[in-house]
């Protein structure tokens, strides 16, 4: 008999969670695929999408469960937030 290991648990939480991501309906996509955003207002929207999804997402996370994001995501972060204080101050 088999047992279910910490990978297969992370494969079963993993595609449970892509199955919830593909009956998502976002608002936009029939102007998405309809053709009626221009390349521009493409470009602002990824660069945004990124902003929340890529970027923010393991901060979110950590919030969520009460810790911090692994330092590999702080400390770009730290770094950004440094540098942004130091521009300001000038």
């Amino acid at each position: 008999m088999r047992t279910e290991t910490a990978t297969d648990s992370l494969e079963a939480f993993r595609e449970r969670l892509l199955s919830v991501m593909d009956r998502k309906d976002h608002w936009a996509w029939t102007w998405f695929a309809g053709g009626t955003i221009t390349r521009p207002q493409l470009k602002i929207h990824f660069q945004q999408e990124y902003a929340v999804y890529v970027r923010d997402f393991p901060i979110f996370l950590g919030r969520v469960h009460g810790k911090n994001p692994p330092m590999t995501v702080r400390k770009p972060r730290l770094r950004q937030r440094s540098r942004i204080s130091r521009i300001s101050f000038l």
